[in-house]
């Protein structure tokens, strides 16, 4: 069986208020350069003009600062329980079928 490989997950680090970004053009660089260092110059900023608080019925768009990271330990550990929660669980629906089906066409 081949080893299993961890999965690259895009998350969410940070979310921005856009008025953090209401400002001179030189605040705003110097705001978008500080993210950058902390989270990177590949990480996305992505527009959310849809998010809604739960407690509130009005949008209150967002930026979110998104980044592709590899699994960490615990993720990894607990998507492979879960995945051979998943195939152990349909191996016994399986097999409850075929033992069904063999009961009504098996051998006569």
């Amino acid at each position: 069986m081949a080893k299993e490989q961890r999965k690259i997950i895009n998350a969410t680090v940070e979310d921005l208020d856009p008025y953090s970004l209401d400002s001179t053009l030189g605040k705003a660089k110097a705001h978008l350069e500080s993210l950058i260092t902390k989270y990177g110059p590949d990480a996305q900023l992505d527009w959310d003009s849809n998010f809604y608080y739960p407690y509130d019925e009005n949008p209150s768009p967002r930026y979110h600062i998104r980044v592709e990271r590899l699994e960490n330990d615990e993720e990894f550990e607990k998507r492979l329980a879960q995945e051979k929660t998943w195939k152990d669980a349909q191996a016994a629906r399986d097999l409850a079928e075929f033992e069904r089906l063999n009961k009504l066409f098996g051998k006569k």
